[in-house]
């Protein structure tokens, strides 16, 4: 089925919600298979998100983790903004779930991987990279036992190492044929793409018959008007609190449990350890870089050029220390550093550690308000987060901490995500959706995105929900290419 409109009512195979990674990777893998696809996009250049949610962060025994704004953030990934989020894998034992089986879980990263242009060398040129990773590689007292890596990201490098030539992956790196000039509706062969739209509400039919969406209610930002899409299947890949709030205001409830404890800190090299650049400690050639940085810049202190890179050095969770570190910086106008601190002396500390289920103690309940509305005029979310008090996690939350202090300690002196919230598993009762996405009780909604994978992750779950969509993807393509196949000969 082509695509076609009639007047304010829009008919296509396949509605996706969101431009973020996962929805990218919907759009990309059903407009190959020739299907027919209308993107919708909510955010603007102008409009950032943030507000409409409200945190109820009780005390327990953990103490009290403050929640990231960015959680009450409503705004999808725009096309020309790069995704900069760790590309890790979930570790075999301590973080997947067994809804697919090892082979699975590898072909689904894999293919996750080369379609986000994954890759762990980009940074190797950096001094800063280096020195942090050599450092804490030299200052391991555990034998070995822990893994430090480069970080995995969605960038390409090409050329130097300058920032500049720094490629992150975003939307149009994904879908190529997009046009990121263009305003409102943009067709392009099986995709159409319709910028500052909101999905309002999925209009269901006769619930008795399955459940079915008959169409997508939506309103276009810049000429404040509402139009209908009618679709095969309906994909909903809206965030972590913004894909449930859809599904709330659609009629469906949801519950949510899950969010992980996130302690995050900046950080300033030590001065000692800066000036073993120029003696080149690891023979990487930063005594060259820094007598060349030294001859442009002879009034500059600091031996390390101006356009050298951030770190970007991660060590995964493992059975001996169950928790996800990043050391890192992204030297770019939205990371904050004190005036007083040169940006090259900053570094960023990340730990997080899996969040137990309800069984253990910890309670996290994701609810919806038709009173406190978010910047967009859809439901706020309420966020109540209650961590757990069993003996085990609070010692596992102490001890990443104190891991985390001791890691900073070697490396100078003092100066996030939501999952689960419609999450897959393998029946109504404990799941929204199973793992294709598909949403318990309907035949044509899929759901997609951080909010599809179970709770209990260290590492950032964006790869992750990346392979749930691959595999939600496929199977829509089982059910829909033999109808669009048969559409295009007629």
């Amino acid at each position: 089925m082509a695509s076609k409109g009639s007047g304010p009512v829009t008919e296509t195979d396949a509605v996706v919600v969101g431009l973020g990674p996962v929805g990218t990777t919907y759009d990309r893998k059903l407009v190959d298979a020739g299907i027919a696809v209308h993107m919708i996009e909510i955010k603007d250049d102008t409009i950032q998100g943030g507000g409409g949610s409200r945190i109820a962060n009780q005390q327990s025994g953990l103490g009290s983790f403050n929640v990231s704004n960015h959680l009450g953030q409503v705004a999808i990934d725009d096309i020309s903004s790069p995704w900069t989020f760790s590309a890790s894998r979930r570790h075999p034992k301590l973080e997947r779930c067994s809804l697919f089986n090892g082979d699975e879980w590898d072909t689904l990263y894999a293919e996750a991987e080369k379609r986000l242009r994954i890759s762990s060398t980009a940074f190797d040129g950096s001094i800063r990279h280096q020195l942090v990773k050599r450092t804490l590689q030299a200052a391991d007292h555990d034998g070995g036992a822990r893994e430090l890596v480069s970080m995995p990201l969605p960038v390409a490098r090409n050329g130097s190492g300058e920032e500049g030539d720094l490629e992150w992956t975003r939307a149009a790196t994904v879908l190529p044929q997009l046009d990121t000039e263009a305003n409102g509706s943009v067709a392009n062969g099986l995709l159409t793409l319709h910028r500052q739209t909101r999905l309002t509400k999925l209009v269901r039919g006769d619930l008795s018959g399955g459940g079915r969406v008959e169409s997508a209610l939506c309103r276009d930002f810049e000429t404040d008007k509402g139009f209908l899409i009618k679709a095969e299947i309906y994909v909903i890949c809206a965030g972590a609190l913004s894909t449930p709030g859809i599904l709330h205001g659609s009629g469906w409830k949801t519950d949510a449990d899950g969010l992980p404890a996130l302690p995050v800190a900046s950080w300033v090299l030590s001065r000692d350890l800066v000036n073993t650049v120029p003696k080149d400690p690891y023979h990487l050639g930063w005594n060259e870089m820094a007598e060349k940085h030294k001859r442009e810049n002879f009034d500059d202190a600091i031996p390390i050029p101006l356009k050298d890179l951030g770190p970007h050095v991660g060590a995964p969770a493992s059975e001996r220390y169950p928790w996800h570190a990043e050391i890192y910086r992204n030297d770019d106008a939205t990371t904050p550093t004190a005036e007083a601190v040169d940006r090259r002396m900053a570094v960023d500390l990340r730990w997080s550690t899996y969040a137990p289920s309800s069984a253990s103690g910890g309670k996290g309940r994701l609810a919806y308000s038709d009173e406190m509305t978010d910047i967009y005029g859809m439901p706020g979310p309420i966020i109540e987060l209650q961590p757990s008090s069993e003996e085990a996690d609070v010692r596992r939350a102490q001890d990443m901490i104190q891991d985390m202090c001791s890691v900073a300690s070697k490396l100078g002196g003092m100066l996030r995500h939501a999952t689960g919230t419609t999450r897959a598993g393998t029946s109504r009762d404990d799941s929204v959706c199973d793992k294709y996405g598909r949403v318990w009780g309907t035949d044509n909604v899929v759901v997609g995105g951080c909010n599809v994978v179970p709770a209990g992750s260290a590492c950032d779950p964006t790869l992750t929900a990346v392979c749930f969509a691959i595999a939600g993807a496929d199977k829509i393509i089982e059910k829909l290419a033999p109808k669009a196949a048969v559409a295009g000969k007629n």
